[in-house]
């Protein structure tokens, strides 16, 4: 057996950082395998230090496994290790490579750390201009991408060159070069270092249309693809598809259940400001929500794989680890969308795809030019062979896998249909359909999204519509219930005044004569309801003369004035206009009154209270009604017109939040609606609170008047 064949078979057996067998993760921008626990280091570094991956539980392009494949089995790891190779050298700075039974922390984190976040290992260039450095490394990437060499071009990625390096002679960048070779491992080696797939050469063509005018159409695919590799993981995160970008659809939008976020007035209002947001805020709002996705998506692949041990709670990441070269309220930022629940985070991704196909639409050039390409691309492109694609891919990835010895056979799968099984074992999409289901109906042709969520809104505009009518419906019915019973009430107490009056006549004249007294002092101001309701004064308007008793009963009138003004309080609720002439000062209830009234409407708050605690919407009806009636007899004890504004505002405010109680209550008894418990149980509790909180404030502003 060669040596070559040995390094591939021990560089897939082992662990890259602590030589475990059976490393089941990959590193993709270190090109290296790892274990479970150095994996849980790696992903607490972050993103920007290491880009980990499962090798069978997650998506895997074709172009991608081969590119890590090959890092792998040319010993790429000898890249981050080069002074530990010498022994004399590793003894020297103290450092030596962990055990598989070493502690994660701090030995192998300590170690990991060094080797990837310090560099400490990597072979460092004599001390020469840093910028003349650069742009030399930067060239010879810039060669070395026309080969196949990926060991090479790592090697001096790690070093300090630029892959978005333009090259002033030649007018283009690595990322043109390699397509322009159809090395499509060297353009993926690029691109997951931050290569721009859609870079301009001189001749202000992108990398995808050179691949294509060299005859590499598959490349040129996969070069579209890596352009939408950001809003295509979004979508593939929500309904576990992604765009078909061969048919020119380069944006996949889909729609979710519950819209009842959506639909708030904070939801539209942080919209609002995502699409006020510049270009460059915009995308790194993307780039951390990529982030987060990527998080979110290793850590329900971590939760399923590790089968609660205890490496779960000792290594887990709750949230995004900081980036020293971001500031400190975009590391905050990244770090609060883990708090997002599942509903939030799809509802902020579905935003984000809506804008971004929005700001691309701004870009008439940007469209023009994928047009254009994807007309390029059709005609190359035979239809037999799109539809059999994804098994070759399968094939290939399978034959290719086979060459790493001692992983087994579903190591490095790329097929996103195991994906999809794996991602509904996980619960990692139950936002899409019921039961994690896809329904290929609502997305057979995306250009259709918006027009299905125009009428979505439009369905449920009408829906509010129809609620907003039965409320209506029911105020009318319940204002022309109060009218009939004020009218009924008005005339019991003009009867009982009548039945009253008349029989104080027969038995007291002189009463009489101060009844008669006292309509002669409003002839001056005349009251058509008082004409209306009183027959006596409708006899005396007649008569301009006073009675014969007016001066012998003066003295008698002054003295039970007050009487009679609390007997007319108490007995007609609703005085009319002579009253108010009639008596200058007006005696409010006692202070025992108002506070068995407040006792009453507080002990029928807290009965709505535990009903509303304990669930029974059921009995919302009857309290709301019990407490309308404490609400009345309080203010009943109260004149119908007080002088103190004060106290006229407060009584109106009780009033009125006890009506708007009863609507709230009676309207949810409505059949034919839909009520949400929760919201309703938060309304009701809110028109309690408004009613207690005018009932304190009309108690002490009755007290201070």
């Amino acid at each position: 057996m060669s040596l070559t064949r040995v390094k591939v078979r021990t560089s897939s057996e082992t662990c890259a950082d602590c030589s475990a067998a059976g490393p089941e993760w990959a590193s993709i921008n270190r090109g290296v395998l790892i274990c479970d626990e150095c994996c849980s280091v790696h992903r607490s570094l972050g993103r920007h230090i290491s880009q980990v991956r499962h090798l069978r539980l997650a998506p895997w392009n074709t172009s991608l496994f081969a590119m890590t494949q090959n890092l792998v089995s040319n010993g790429a790891n000898l890249i981050w290790e080069h002074s530990l190779t010498d022994a004399s050298k590793g003894v020297a700075i103290g450092i030596r490579k962990p055990n598989p039974n070493d502690n994660v922390h701090p030995i192998k984190s300590n170690f990991i750390k060094a080797k990837y976040q310090l560099l400490a290992f990597v072979h460092r260039l004599p001390n020469t201009d840093d910028k003349l450095s650069v742009v030399d490394l930067s060239k010879q990437l810039y060669s070395s991408v026309r080969t196949g060499n990926l060991e090479t071009s790592l090697r001096l990625i790690s070093l300090g060159a630029q892959t978005n390096y333009f090259h002033p002679e030649k007018g283009n960048t690595p990322l043109h070069v390699a397509a322009a070779a159809g090395q499509a491992t060297q353009c993926e080696l690029l691109v997951v270092h931050g290569a721009d797939a859609s870079a301009l050469d001189i001749n202000e063509k992108t990398p995808t249309v050179v691949a294509i005018e060299n005859g590499h159409t598959e490349l040129g695919f996969r070069l579209i693809e890596t352009m939408y590799e950001l809003t295509d993981r979004l979508t593939f995160y929500l309904c576990g598809r992604r765009p078909d970008h061969r048919n020119g659809i380069n944006y996949l939008i889909p729609a979710l259940q519950d819209r009842g976020i959506d639909a708030s007035s904070s939801a539209k209002e942080a919209r609002c400001k995502l699409q006020s947001l510049n270009n460059r805020l915009f995308e790194e709002l993307c780039s951390d929500v990529y982030d987060e996705v990527d998080r979110r998506e290793n850590d329900a692949v971590w939760l399923a794989t590790q089968h609660h041990r205890k490496l779960v709670s000792d290594t887990a990441v709750p949230f995004l680890p900081v980036n020293p070269s971001f500031s400190s309220t975009r590391n905050q930022g990244r770090q609060k969308l883990a708090r997002f629940n599942a509903l939030e985070f799809a509802t902020l991704i579905v935003d984000i795809l809506h804008d971004a196909k929005r700001r691309e639409g701004l870009n008439v050039d940007s469209n023009s030019q994928s047009a254009g390409i994807v007309e390029k691309l059709k005609p190359m492109v035979d239809p037999d062979y799109d539809e059999i694609m994804e098994d070759n891919k399968e094939q290939a990835t399978s034959d290719d896998a086979s060459s790493l010895t001692t992983i087994n056979d579903e190591a490095f799968i790329d097929t996103n249909r195991t994906l999809l099984t794996n991602s509904t074992e996980l619960g990692c999409n139950p936002l899409i359909n019921n039961e994690g289901a896809y329904d290929h109906r609502d997305y057979d042709d995306p250009q259709d999204c918006d027009s299905k969520s125009y009428k979505g809104k439009f369905q449920e505009l009408e829906e509010q519509n129809h609620s907003l009518g039965q409320e209506v419906n029911l105020l009318r019915s319940m204002v022309q219930k109060l009218m009939q019973e004020n009218a009924s009430l008005r005339a019991q107490v003009a009867q009982l005044k009548f039945e009253r009056d008349d029989f104080e006549q027969r038995v007291d004249p002189n009463k009489y004569d101060r009844t008669k007294t006292s309509s002669q002092k409003t002839e001056a101001h005349p009251n058509p309801s008082v004409q209306s309701y009183s027959i006596n004064n409708r006899e005396e308007t007649t008569n301009d003369t006073k009675s014969p008793g007016y001066s012998d009963n003066r003295k008698l009138d002054a003295k039970d004035r007050n009487y009679n003004e609390s007997e007319e309080d108490s007995a007609d609720p609703y005085r009319s206009t002579e009253d108010d002439i009639d008596f200058q000062q007006e005696i409010g209830p006692s202070q025992e009154d108002i506070v068995n009234a407040t006792e009453q409407i507080t002990k029928k708050i807290q009965e709505l209270l535990l009903a509303a605690q304990n669930g029974r919407s059921s009995r919302y009806v009857p309290c709301s009604s019990n407490i309308s009636a404490a609400v009345n007899d309080m203010a009943n004890l109260f004149p119908k017109h007080p002088s103190a504004e004060s106290v006229r505002m407060a009584l109106r405010l009780m009033i009125t939040s006890a009506a708007r109680l009863q609507v709230e209550c009676r309207s949810s008894a409505l059949p034919e609606r839909n009520v949400d418990q929760a919201m309703l149980t938060q309304q009701v509790i809110q028109c309690a609170y408004d009613i207690a909180k005018a009932a304190k404030h009309l108690v002490t502003t009755f007290n201070s008047a």
